[in-house]
């Protein structure tokens, strides 16, 4: 292959784009770049039947104009075909209503836990639940998708077990086309997606949730929108002796695979001011506010807001947790006794030392792009 050729090739790898590179790398759903696409805000440099493939350097125009723009609106970002009812005999009923409304279904979806629907960027905000400035979010549990990219997402059918809600999944996906030996993985799998290629050749991606929860003791894991962004926080179980947050982060690695931000807060009071703090619910003796010193932050603009146990007399390098915490974050930490330059006397000083500001650890982001 000659030299001309590969430089080629690798440039179609660093910069183009196809339609779900794009929502991924912007965090919404391909109906929503459908949506952008039409009103001329992002235009694909090529388009050929049902493929669009877009330049890296427009997507990332793109989105920082959007940043130093007006807002866009909450209710734009959920598709006009979105069930909400909860039930699976509601949710057959919507999608037999509606199936007239789509194309041929090319790509189906199915969840068992909300969270990997909202990693998978099928999610809308919900107005209608606060915790301060906090937002509780909606998902489906099974997503269609047709030729066209637009999206039908119903809330009451579901995968990963023998009961109704995958059945109702195994129905909708019986009409739609797919095949009984693929759509059988609903029954097994927490997360079953389903491609249907132009030959009507279907490919299965299986998956368990890394986010079904672990054991009472380990506490319980909470997904919100704020600023624009998910933020994924543990909460501890009061009755545990252990915080439990490196089994966390090391549970949730897939919500930010690319780690660009590792934030300390000496003290609970500092963190607090900063907003890293979640609202406590009226009248309820088993929700207080709960106060998170450690900030992960990715570079998809994700946030893992956790609260392990932080000495403010000991350097980083000597507290286990923080120094796991970093290495599963892929920051480079020297060994506690090694002379590596500034990095290693940095992290050897005492946290205190850094007070009032917090201690703040960053790399270069970098967009990972899936071939």
């Amino acid at each position: 292959m000659s030299l001309k050729v590969l430089e080629t090739l690798g440039f179609i790898k660093k910069n183009i784009l196809t339609t779900s590179e794009v929502a991924e790398l912007l965090g919404v759903t391909r109906q929503r770049i459908n949506a952008i696409v039409k009103t001329k805000d992002l235009v694909p440099f090529k388009k050929t039947g049902e493929t669009s493939l877009f330049l890296l350097d427009d997507v990332i125009n793109y989105k920082e104009n959007k940043r130093s723009g007006p807002r866009t609106s909450i209710a734009s970002m959920a598709p006009e075909l979105f069930d909400r009812s909860g039930s699976t005999y509601d949710s057959i009923d919507f999608f037999r209503e509606n199936r007239h409304k789509l194309g041929q279904i090319v790509h189906a979806y199915a969840f068992f836990n909300p969270i990997d629907a909202a990693i998978h960027n099928f999610y809308v905000p919900s107005q209608h639940f606060k915790r301060g400035v906090f937002l509780n979010i909606e998902t489906p549990h099974l997503v269609l998708v047709d030729t066209e990219g637009n999206e039908m997402w119903i809330s009451g059918c579901n995968c990963g077990y023998g009961g109704t809600g995958p059945h109702g999944s195994q129905t909708v996906l019986q009409e739609c086309g797919f095949p009984q030996k693929e759509i059988d993985n609903i029954f097994r799998y927490r997360v079953v997606k389903l491609f249907k290629d132009p030959d009507g050749n279907v490919d299965v991606h299986v998956a368990n949730s890394d986010y079904d929860g672990g054991t009472f003791d380990e506490g319980t894991t909470s997904i919100y929108f704020r600023n624009d962004n998910l933020v994924l926080m543990h909460k501890p179980s009061r009755w545990s002796k252990e915080k439990n947050e490196i089994k966390t982060a090391e549970r949730y690695q897939s919500f930010i695979p690319n780690p660009v931000r590792f934030e300390i807060y000496p003290t609970y009071e500092q963190a607090k001011e900063m907003g890293y703090v979640l609202p406590g619910l009226d009248g309820s003796d088993f929700s207080r506010e709960e106060v998170y010193r450690v900030i992960i932050k990715d570079s998809s603009g994700r946030e893992l807001w956790l609260n392990p146990h932080i000495h403010t007399q000991t350097p980083i390098l000597a507290q286990a947790d923080l120094r796991s915490l970093l290495e599963l974050c892929g920051f480079d930490v020297p060994e506690e006794s090694a002379n590596k330059g500034w990095l290693s006397s940095w992290l050897s000083t005492n946290i205190r030392r850094f007070q009032p500001n917090p201690v703040i650890i960053s790399k270069r982001k970098e967009v990972k792009i899936k071939i």
